[in-house]
């Protein structure tokens, strides 16, 4: 604290509105605060006793929460930026620029969230989302260059076309699944199949399977198959592996996309019951950054899903690739029912949130507890002629 004087000792010394000692404020400049409706100027002793602290570079004073830490500085946020401290894109952490990484997606990280994100191909030099990368010959490479230079046992689905039954998938909602292994002997046999392609991924050991455009009953049939398939070979999953959903947004307006969100963005702990523990906030599929006020104002939904992180739970930036949501929360399995009724309770619920329309949602989800939105999907899934997954799912929210 500062020593301030009882006394006036030069003309030009002022009193402190609050404590009323005197203070010279050509040292140390007043603080203003205000009181009541009154704005007042007080001094140093006591700005600092009512929250309030110098910015280091301009020395104007601010409440102390709106001073941000910049390696041992505490700085405004004007003289952040002038400083040249930024926030990673990530965890938010102020960085100096000169400690900066920039990440695939252009955005700037510190070097612990790039290095959980992000890595460079040993052939080209090109960053890219590890995720994206492949071992090749002992060389962590792109896709670019792993297709180019070190083709190894990659395939793409032959061209699903099923037919347009609906009993058992209700909705008329297209979908993709992807699948993750840790082992899968023998799955080059599926080379040619008319739903299914493998495909490198480097954070697993064995291969992802990514099926075509998936409809219908066929659609279900043809996961039952690949998963009948992974079982009579011994395929294995590890705490590695994900299994990642694709929904078909192509025939949604805008609005009802923002009625879709916003039923997730209600709803995320509820889903949360229904997987792996080790899922909730995993770095694969993190809770979303996105609150419903962004939601609301989204003016492009392409604008909006090239910004986002494709590594939410429910993966917007997909939609800017595939035109699909991705929902990204369940762990690896290769259990043919748990895989097709993740898809039947999601395509259920999007196509109740798609109808509804904004205003609905976020009426009926927003002031129930956990309990009672689970509750309520559960009728939702019930409408939609989904009869056996209310019970499915309860016994999984037991289990977990």
């Amino acid at each position: 604290m500062l020593a301030m004087s009882k006394i006036q000792v030069g003309a030009h010394w002022v009193a402190c509105a609050d404590c009323g000692d005197w203070y010279d404020p050509t040292d140390v400049p007043g603080c203003k605060v205000q009181r009541g409706l009154d704005e007042i100027t007080v001094c140093a002793n006591c700005a600092e006793r009512l929250g309030c602290k110098r910015c280091d570079d301009c020395n104007e004073w601010f409440e102390e929460r709106d001073l941000r830490d910049c390696g041992g500085d505490y700085y405004c946020e004007e003289c952040q930026g002038n400083n040249s401290w930024y926030e990673c894109y990530c965890c938010n952490e102020l960085i100096h620029s000169d400690d900066l990484r920039e990440g695939a997606d252009n955005n700037n990280y510190c070097d612990s969230c790039w290095n959980d994100y992000f890595d460079a191909c040993e052939h080209c030099g090109e960053v890219c989302y590890s995720n994206d990368m492949i071992v090749r010959h002992e060389q962590l490479v792109c896709r670019d260059c792993a297709e180019r230079y070190y083709p190894d046992g990659d395939f793409k689905p032959a061209g699903f076309r099923g037919r347009d039954s609906y009993t058992r998938m209700t909705s008329r909602r297209k979908f993709g699944v992807e699948l993750e292994t840790s082992y899968c002997d023998g799955y080059m046999d599926l080379d040619g199949d008319a739903a299914w392609g493998a495909k490198d991924d480097c954070s697993i050991t064995g291969k992802e399977f990514v099926s075509d455009i998936l409809y219908g009953d066929a659609g279900l049939d043809a996961v039952e198959r690949l998963c009948d398939f992974a079982d009579s070979n011994g395929w294995e999953v590890n705490s590695d592996c994900g299994y990642h959903a694709h929904f078909d947004m192509r025939d949604e307006s805008a609005d009802s996309m923002k009625a879709i969100a916003l039923a997730y963005i209600l709803t995320y702990e509820v889903w949360g019951d229904y997987v792996d523990e080790r899922r909730i906030g995993n770095r694969f599929c993190k809770p979303n950054r996105a609150d419903s006020t962004t939601i609301y104002g989204i003016t492009s939904w392409r604008r909006f899903a090239d910004y986002s992180d494709r590594f939410e739970w429910i993966n917007f930036a997909a939609y800017y690739k595939h035109q699909t949501f991705e929902v990204r929360m369940h762990e690896g399995t290769l259990d043919g029912q748990a895989v097709c009724n993740w898809v039947r309770a999601h395509a259920a619920f999007m196509d109740w949130a798609s109808a509804a329309g904004w205003a609905k949602v976020r009426n009926i989800l927003l002031c129930k507890d956990n309990a009672a939105k689970a509750d309520f999907i559960a009728k939702v899934w019930r409408d939609a002629g989904c009869d056996d997954l209310p019970a499915y799912y309860k016994n999984k929210a037991c289990v977990a």
